[in-house]
């Protein structure tokens, strides 16, 4: 987004925590999808199963029941823990206050501890369905990147390296410092040449960079982290997208978070 108080959809992110992050969602999102903290349960005999916590899970709410809700007259219904079939969940998002090797290693463990219910794919119309759907996603949301940080570069080879059963969307930074209303995106690339290391003087905090790529099955694996004010809108409706089963990697996934205002009276479709 270029400015978020000029586009036709508010995406501004100011600052926000957990709470503000699931209060995002749950406004953003078709009301189809129900937004939680909590956990994760895996239906079975032997091999059932509840995850830890988790900040943020995205879930069916027209399909799914809700097996267990925290009884706490204190906390608003966003607040509340829950525990979601993983059957209907959708997506799974850790929130980290500040990038950092340190926060972005404690973010991948966390996500290692999904496994019980990852590892496997239900059949179609299975009866007893037990791990998160094939089409589920993970995020990693970090509130802020500090400037005593901007040269933690073991961040991109820590997602570089990062492998799950289920598709890592990658990392989002909401904002840096000195960086004004500008986002980062932190993701995975593949390429058929080898890739050597490129970082600007600010390191994490430069208008981009990516580590050295690594071989892997007749490719060569990357990361990279770009800032753009684009990407929060970006992000939102990839989200979406990848939520309704229509995400793209190389696409917009929507036109509605972009700022057209350099084409007014001009029609941005034609050459």
């Amino acid at each position: 987004m270029a400015h978020a108080l000029s586009q036709p959809v508010p995406t501004h992110h100011g600052n926000v925590g957990e709470a503000a992050v699931r209060d995002w969602l749950t406004a953003f999102l078709p009301k189809r999808f129900g937004v939680t903290s909590g956990h994760i349960r895996k239906q079975g005999f032997a091999d059932s199963h509840v995850t830890s916590h988790f900040d943020v899970i995205v879930y069916d709410q027209i399909e799914a029941p809700v097996l267990w809700i925290e009884s706490n007259p204190d906390k608003s219904s966003g607040g509340l823990s829950r525990i979601i079939p993983a059957e209907n969940v959708r997506a799974v998002t850790e929130v980290k206050a500040s990038l950092s090797n340190e926060s972005a290693k404690a973010a991948v463990a966390k996500f290692s501890e999904l496994a019980p219910v990852m590892n496997g794919v239900d059949a179609p119309n299975d009866r007893y369905p037990r791990f998160l759907p094939i089409t589920s996603v993970l995020v990693v949301l970090f509130i802020e990147l500090r400037s005593t940080n901007s040269h933690d570069k073991q961040v991109l080879d820590i997602f570089r390296d990062a492998t799950f059963q289920r598709a890592l969307y990658g990392a989002v930074v909401l904002r840096g410092e000195g960086r004004g209303e500008q986002t980062a995106y932190i993701v995975k690339t593949v390429g058929d040449q080898p890739m050597e290391p490129f970082w600007m003087d600010q390191g994490l905090l430069g208008n981009f960079a990516f580590p050295a790529s690594v071989p892997a099955e007749g490719k060569h694996l990357g990361s990279m982290i770009q800032w753009s004010t684009l990407h929060f809108a970006d992000f939102a409706f990839d989200l979406l997208a990848l939520l309704k089963g229509t995400f793209e990697r190389r696409r917009a996934s929507s036109l509605h978070g972009l700022d057209f205002s350099q084409f007014k009276g001009t029609d941005p479709s034609r050459p």
